[in-house]
C-alpha cells in the first residue's frame, strides 16, 4: 500500500495502477482504477476593486467567502508592482478577521503606478488567493499656498490671509490656518482653524490671542494627496500699557489752595478717560482710590488742575495720574508746602480836592496776604469811624493788589468825613488809616478859617 502526496491536484481524476517487479526484471500491473481528488479546503475569496486612490495610496477590498471547514488565522491583501500574481512573499497588509467583508489601506505607493493586488486567507489547510486584480495611482495632486498676509491685528485678535494654487482637476477637502506661538512651523496638529468658505481663497479670523504675544502662522490645504502648507509668518499682538505722566510740576502755591500741571507723555496705546492729580499730606504714593484727587482737562498732552481745600502751612505729596483701559498710571512724587496768609495790607490813604459835594480818595493795596482779594474799596462816614458793615456808603472797586482811588460824591457841604481803604480777603477785612476830610461851603462868601485844612485820625 502506498500514498501519492506530491504533484496532486484538487478535483482532478488521475489513473492508478498498482505494479511490481521480480529479479528477471519483469514487471506486472495491476488492472487501472480512476480516481478524484476532493476539493482543495485552503480559504476561498473573492478580490474586489480598489477604491479612493490617491498618488501614494489606495484601499483594497475583498469578500470572505469561506474557510472550508478549518479556521482562518489570517487575512489581508498582498500587491505587488513587478509580479502580476503576488503572493504573501511581496508586500502584503493585513485586515480584521470580522465580517465577510474586510478592506485595507496600503500607502507609500508611487504616484502614476500600475500595481497587482490579491486578498488571501491562511488556515491549517494552506492559504487561499482571491483573483488579481490592478490599479494605477494618479499623479499627484500638488497645492501651492501663498504666503500668509496679517491684518487687523489687535491686542487679541488678528485676520489671515492667503490664497491656494491648484491643479484643474484637483479637489481641496480642507483649507485654513494653524499658529502657534512657540512652534515656528506650526502644522493642524496644533492649533488650527478651518475656513469652510467655498474657492481657493482663505480668510481666517484668530480670536482669544494673548495680548503682547509673538505668534507664527501658517496657511494649510489638503488634497487626497496630503496637507501642504505656505511659509510661516510671523506677528505680534498689540501691547497696551498703563499711561505714562511725567514734567509734574506746580504752577502757583498758596496757603490754601495749589495749581499743579503735567504732562501725558505715552497713552498706552489707548484712549484716556481721566486725567487729573491726587495728593496726601502723609502718603508719599498718594492714589486716586484712597487720597483726594483733582480732575483736569487734557490739551495738547498738558493738564493743569487746582487742589483746594489745603491746610496752611503744611507739606503736600502730589502725584498726577492718568487713566486708561488697562489702569491708572502715575507720575513720580513732588513735594509741595502751603504759605501762611493774612489780611490784605493798605498804605497812603489821602483825602483831597474839596468841594461843598465831592471829594477824591486814594490808597494803595501793597500785600494781598497771600490770599485772593475778593472785594475793595472804600467807605466813608460823618459820624465816626467807617466800617464794611456800619458806614454812610460803601463804594467796591474792581481789582487786587495796586492803587485804588475814586471821587466821593454826594457829600453835605461844609462837613467832616472819616474815610477808610478796605480791601477783603478770606481771612478777612484790612483797613487803612482813617483820613478825616471837611467838604467846601456851599456859599463861598462865608468865612471859614479851618478850611481847607484836613487831619488824620488814628486806628483806634
Amino acid at each position: 500500500m502506498g500514498v501519492i502526496k506530491e504533484n496532486i491536484l484538487p478535483e482532478t481524476a488521475y489513473i492508478i495502477r498498482a505494479y511490481a517487479t521480480n529479479s528477471d526484471h519483469k514487471t506486472g500491473y495491476s488492472q487501472p482504477m480512476t480516481v478524484t481528488t476532493n476539493q482543495l479546503q485552503v480559504p476561498s475569496l473573492t478580490t474586489r476593486d480598489a477604491s479612493d486612490l490617491t498618488a501614494y495610496s489606495a484601499m483594497l477590498h475583498a469578500t470572505f467567502l469561506s474557510d472550508n471547514g478549518f479556521k482562518v488565522t489570517e487575512r489581508g491583501f498582498c500587491y505587488s508592482a513587478e509580479s502580476q500574481t503576488p503572493t504573501i512573499d511581496h508586500p502584503r497588509v493585513r485586515s480584521e478577521l470580522e465580517g465577510n467583508d474586510f478592506t485595507a489601506s496600503i500607502s507609500g505607493l508611487e504616484p502614476s503606478k500600475t500595481y497587482y493586488y490579491r486578498a488571501y486567507a491562511i488556515n491549517e489547510k494552506g492559504i487561499g488567493y482571491g483573483e488579481t486584480k490592478e490599479f494605477t495611482l494618479p499623479k499627484v495632486q500638488t497645492l501651492t499656498l501663498s504666503s500668509p498676509k496679517v491684518n487687523n491685528i489687535t491686542t487679541n485678535g488678528a485676520t489671515i490671509i492667503s490664497s491656494i494654487n491648484s491643479p484643474s482637476d484637483a479637489s481641496i477637502l480642507e483649507k485654513g490656518v494653524c499658529y502657534s506661538t512657540s512652534v515656528l512651523q506650526p502644522t493642524i496638529e496644533s492649533e488650527h482653524i478651518i475656513d469652510s468658505s467655498e474657492g481657493n481663497n482663505i480668510s481666517v479670523e484668530l480670536k482669544d490671542l494673548i495680548e503682547g504675544r509673538q505668534y507664527y502662522v501658517r496657511a494649510y490645504a489638503i488634497s487626497r494627496d496630503g496637507t501642504f502648507y505656505s511659509v510661516a509668518a510671523e506677528f505680534s499682538t498689540v501691547q497696551h500699557y498703563l499711561p505714562t505722566v511725567e514734567e509734574l510740576a506746580e504752577v502757583e502755591v498758596n496757603d490754601d489752595n495749589a495749581t499743579m500741571e503735567a504732562r501725558l507723555t505715552d497713552n498706552g496705546g489707548m484712549s484716556i478717560t481721566e486725567c487729573g492729580f491726587c495728593w496726601d499730606s502723609s502718603s508719599a504714593e498718594p492714589d486716586i482710590t484712597r487720597h483726594k484727587k483733582a480732575v483736569a482737562t487734557l490739551k495738547d498732552g498738558v493738564f493743569q488742575a487746582q487742589l483746594t481745600g489745603l491746610t496752611y502751612n503744611t507739606s503736600y505729596h502730589v502725584r498726577a495720574y492718568a487713566v486708561n483701559g488697562k489702569g491708572v498710571g502715575y507720575s513720580a512724587y513732588v513735594i509741595i508746602k502751603t504759605r501762611s496768609s493774612a489780611k490784605a495790607t493798605i498804605v497812603n490813604m489821602t483825602a483831597r480836592n474839596p468841594s461843598p459835594s465831592t471829594l477824591d480818595v486814594s490808597a494803595t493795596i501793597s500785600a494781598d496776604g497771600g490770599a485772593e482779594i475778593t472785594e475793595r474799596g472804600f467807605v466813608y462816614s460823618s459820624k465816626g469811624t467807617p466800617s464794611v458793615e456800619e458806614c454812610e456808603k460803601k463804594i467796591v472797586m474792581k481789582g487786587t493788589v495796586g492803587e485804588i482811588g475814586t471821587t466821593l460824591t454826594g457829600l453835605t457841604g461844609y462837613s467832616n468825613y472819616s474815610i477808610r481803604a478796605y480791601a477783603i480777603n478770606k481771612n478777612g477785612t484790612a483797613y487803612s488809616n482813617t483820613v478825616t476830610a471837611r467838604t467846601k461851603k456851599t456859599d463861598p462868601s462865608i468865612d471859614d478859617p479851618a478850611f481847607p485844612e484836613t487831619k488824620t485820625i488814628k486806628n483806634k
